[in-house]
């Protein structure tokens, strides 16, 4: 018997508990949960694509280390990230989504008399909107640039220090990773960011009132985005006569009478 045909095989990586929620009241379940070398992962169906979903760990590394076992046990051909940002920038709003266009890993460089120098190769760019539409819903949000490492930053002096050494408009604890493991596996990425809090003295106590009232608008919408993708052209189930070539193979033989 020949395996299901489905489109894209997509992989999609959550900071919160309501993302994954609020995307699984869009798709059928693709089978159980499964636990691989401690990461479970959640299998989907949304309209012809597949959906893997891992939560991202607390930091550049964890995360790295959870989305490496996922893309090795599930080759994706694409990935989407969404999760909370603290704002570097105050044209930026609590609650105002953004789209990430280049990540740069503020902890990679170089500690000088002079004081920290960032590396020349710390900022690594994300898929291009004009590769792929945005959620419709996300179509209007802003393009930054977003300081990854693996610190909380909850300290008004570290946010204007981070702000002048890397020119970002917001921070947070995983892309940097997650963009270096997707990089590693040729799969591309795009990320979109919800602030959360401003990264200064109040962030802990804000960032949790934030996380408290969030309902998973962003799972609602990534779910959307995915449905409304055309299915992979190179996928035979994408063609009618060999799709029912496929589901024809499905079927169980008929016994032969004559024997």
């Amino acid at each position: 018997m020949l395996p299901a045909a489905r489109g894209h095989e997509i992989a999609f990586f959550y900071a919160l508990d309501a993302d994954l929620a609020a995307l699984k009241e869009s798709a059928n379940p693709a089978g159980a949960s499964k636990i691989v070398a401690g990461q479970s992962i959640t299998t989907l169906q949304i309209g012809p694509h597949g959906v893997h979903a891992v939560k991202m760990g607390a930091g550049c590394i964890q995360t790295a280390l959870a989305a490496a076992t996922m893309l090795a046990r599930f080759p994706c051909d694409m990935a989407v990230t969404m999760g909370p940002t603290g704002r570097l920038s105050d044209k930026l709003a609590i609650g105002e989504w953004v789209r990430v266009a280049e990540v740069v890993s503020y902890q990679q460089g170089s500690e000088t008399n002079g004081g920290f120098v960032l590396g020349t190769n710390a900022a690594k760019k994300l898929g291009d909107k004009s590769e792929i539409a945005a959620p419709k819903s996300l179509a209007a949000g802003k393009s930054v640039r977003l300081a990854s490492g693996e610190l909380f930053i909850a300290s008004t002096a570290f946010r204007e220090q981070l702000r002048t050494t890397t020119q970002a408009a917001c921070v947070d604890m995983n892309l940097a990773g997650l963009a270096a493991a997707c990089s590693a596996a040729g799969v591309p990425l795009f990320a979109w960011k919800v602030v959360s809090d401003s990264a200064n003295d109040s962030a802990s106590t804000d960032f949790q009132t934030f996380v408290n009232a969030y309902r998973g608008e962003g799972g609602r919408w990534i779910a959307e985005w995915i449905a409304s993708l055309p299915p992979d052209p190179n996928d035979p189930g994408s063609h009618s006569h060999l799709k029912a070539l496929l589901d024809s193979s499905s079927e169980p033989t008929p016994p032969n009478l004559d024997q």
